[in-house]
């Protein structure tokens, strides 16, 4: 499967029905556009799913140890939420609040308390919009492509 695929595959859900889930897709869609974009110099939208690493998808250098298709064990997913949230302070996505409420909230659920922890929030969305990726690769790998999903995760279909 292919990065511009990926792009494909998730743009094209319209099933998110709360503004949270939205948001979340637009993270992985920014994520994603970063790529196709040519942000990089190792990876672009036609490489395959399987080279592209955490450090393209949050933009931090210290995410080169995860890749896509990559299985996690506790110790490193919780550095991937780590890392998340670095990413999140760090000004690699949105930076002022109103913008992230406007993104992960609906009007009606726009708090003062939400406003001012809004860089954690938007670390929790940045978490699940890569681990939603990766769910969708595995999954998409192991309808479409069960020879890779069975060499990649060591299970057959």
């Amino acid at each position: 499967m292919k990065v511009i695929d990926l792009h494909s595959m998730i743009k094209g859900r319209t099933c998110y029905r709360s503004t949270w889930a939205r948001g979340i897709q637009a993270y992985m869609l920014e994520m994603l556009d970063s790529i196709i974009n040519g942000d990089y110099s190792e990876v672009n939208g036609d490489s395959d799913v399987s080279q592209v690493k955490l450090s393209h998808l949050i933009n931090h250098c210290g995410g080169d140890f995860l890749s896509l298709t990559d299985t996690t064990d506790t110790e490193s997913w919780r550095k991937v939420k780590d890392l998340c949230r670095d990413a999140s302070n760090g000004g690699n996505f949105l930076i002022y609040n109103e913008d992230i409420m406007e993104r992960l909230f609906p009007k009606s659920a726009r708090t003062r308390s939400r406003e001012n922890n809004a860089i954690y929030f938007q670390g929790l969305a940045i978490t699940e919009a890569v681990s939603s990726l990766r769910r969708a690769v595995k999954v998409h790998l192991q309808i479409h492509e069960p020879e890779t999903y069975a060499k990649l995760y060591g299970k057959k279909n």
